[in-house]
């Protein structure tokens, strides 16, 4: 996982997913920044894919956190 070093990720998962439980991303969260990364990790109440309330608000505010500090 050392190509994680000095990149960006952000996550976006539903607390109610039972596909893709919240833990899974809270572990790749965890792992990520233990590799040098720069991670965050946005938990919405939904559950899988793009059942976030606001989507396009959701969007936008990973875009402007994975754009930021270039």
């Amino acid at each position: 996982m050392s190509g994680a070093r000095a990149k960006r990720f952000f996550l976006q998962q539903g607390t109610a997913d039972t596909v893709t439980r919240l833990f899974w991303a809270e572990q790749a969260q965890t792992a990520l920044r233990e590799n040098g990364a720069r991670v965050e990790l946005e938990a919405f109440d939904g559950g899988h894919g793009f059942s976030m309330p606001d989507p396009y608000a959701g969007f936008r505010r990973a875009l402007r956190w994975l754009e930021a500090e270039k």
